[in-house]
């Protein structure tokens, strides 16, 4: 069987979901075996250790959610904070810092709370005080994410507490997530994005206004949620429901398999309407898809649908398994950026824009056999699909070489090279001829865009010949 029958198959996705799941039910019952009443830390706050010691024996973290995976990776990065607090070596040089206080300062900079963080320790100067200040607020986002999303029967004192957009949260929204269902502050604050929580263990305020979840969100047809994030874009969910039901309507048709993984690993969109936000995902939130519905054309959607479903496709190999041996080294060229990254860069490249190729593969074939019955592509349509596929092919079909060399020099692990050799063995399955018949159809009906194919293939032959040289 090959390995491109086995990643698109619904058991092979679903043993790859329980592993994640079975790793998150062992991680909480760690730290349940690690805590006790007796257990103190001096880098935590007496309030959040009392609050902890009750909240990680809650019965809602009993089972895996990407709500509770979510709130986990906060307790991960808290628990490698405190480590570097504890670690931390304070550099004699007023020019540079030790390796612990670069790890410490990374870490913020790299963090929600860089712009904060930045602002403070430029005034302060004293990276100790600085992060001490942010561990409290990451404290209170652990808090309040739980008693939001989680479990409210705990009481706390009034924390502030950063939405999560990813969510759906807005200026005057939060959401909780495992509900599907929301709450409208009365007050409007367009600028406001921390809300004051506290809790006597049965109602939660924020902004002194008692939430109640009332208000329910409806799923799609195929289960999916859409999270609207404020009250203006509550009058476009009609049209984007319409628009998304009908792009994964043409991805059932066109390839089922591709239609069946994406049900299995997206279970909410985020519309976002941000000028110049692409669509994005995060490692740490499985399954929650922000995605651009006002900038983007509908072909764009699809893809866009598909690429996000690929990064937490992807993640649920990333967090049970070590794909790579990562360093910030840019030597490999990435097509899609016309730029050195590091092995991540080009890694996780090769793996999410693949869905593209698929896609758009997938869409040119089912087109030319009629297979798609819930929508007309007009021409320019056609020409992009048979663009997008071509540029999909050659762009990903280039950086094998370089992967392979990657794993070569100990960059990419044996499992990392299992995870993406079925995206290799596609391409070579791919026929030649349709390649050319992709091509001179193109040709035939766009010599614009047949020009950028030509192009993107001299530019891919000039920096083969570059790195020869190099060589």
């Amino acid at each position: 069987m090959k390995k491109l029958e086995t990643i698109l198959k619904d058991d092979f996705q679903r043993e790859a979901i329980n592993k994640v799941h079975q790793l998150y039910k062992e991680t909480i019952v760690e730290y349940r075996e690690d805590v006790n009443e007796e257990y103190e830390n001096i880098h935590l706050s007496e309030n959040f250790q009392t609050f902890f010691k009750k909240a990680i024996f809650s019965d809602a973290l009993n089972n895996y959610s990407d709500i509770n995976w979510y709130w986990l990776k906060l307790i991960e990065k808290l628990v490698y904070l405190i480590y570097l607090h504890e670690e931390l070596v304070i550099s004699d040089s007023e020019f540079e810092l030790s390796e612990t206080e670069d790890e410490l300062f990374n870490f913020w900079h790299d963090s929600d709370y860089a712009k904060s963080f930045l602002n403070m320790i430029n005034e302060s100067k004293d990276l100790l005080s600085t992060s001490k200040f942010h561990l409290s607020l990451l404290e209170g986002q652990i808090i309040g994410f739980f008693s939001l999303q989680i479990d409210q029967s705990i009481s706390f004192n009034e924390i502030s507490y950063y939405n999560v957009p990813e969510l759906g949260d807005g200026h005057n929204r939060l959401f909780n997530s495992n509900s599907h269902s929301y709450f409208n502050l009365k007050s409007n604050n367009p600028d406001r994005f921390i809300f004051k929580l506290s809790s006597d263990g049965e109602y939660i305020t924020a902004e002194k206004e008692t939430i109640s979840f009332n208000n329910k969100v409806q799923p799609l047809d195929n289960g999916v949620y859409l999270h609207m994030s404020s009250k203006e874009l509550d009058s476009d969910l009609d049209h984007f429901k319409s628009k998304i039901e009908l792009a994964l309507s043409i991805i059932k048709e066109a390839n089922p398999a591709l239609y069946t993984t994406f049900i299995n690993f997206t279970k909410v969109i985020v519309p976002i309407n941000e000028k110049g936000i692409v669509s994005y995902s995060m490692q740490s939130l499985p399954g929650f898809s922000s995605i651009n519905m006002f900038e983007r054309d509908f072909l764009d959607l699809l893809d866009d649908l598909l690429h996000e479903n690929g990064h937490h496709y992807m993640n649920h190999f990333l967090n049970v398994e070590e794909l790579l041996i990562e360093d910030d080294e840019k030597i490999y060229y990435s097509p899609w950026r016309r730029a050195l990254r590091p092995v991540r860069g080009i890694y996780h490249a090769y793996f999410t824009f693949y869905w593209a190729f698929i896609l758009y593969k997938s869409l040119y074939l089912a087109t030319k056999e009629n297979m798609i019955k819930s929508y007309e592509f007009s021409e320019q349509q056609m020409n992009k699909i048979m663009l997008r596929t071509l540029e999909e092919y050659f762009m990903i079909d280039y950086c094998w070489d370089d992967l392979e060399k990657a794993f070569e020099d100990n960059k990419i692990t044996e499992e990392g090279m299992k995870v993406i050799s079925f995206i290799n063995e596609d391409l070579k399955s791919t026929s030649k001829n349709l390649v050319q018949e992709i091509e001179n159809k193109l040709k035939s009906q766009s010599i614009i865009d047949y020009e950028k194919v030509q192009e993107l293939k001299n530019h891919l032959d000039g920096i083969n010949e570059h790195y020869h040289e190099a060589d």
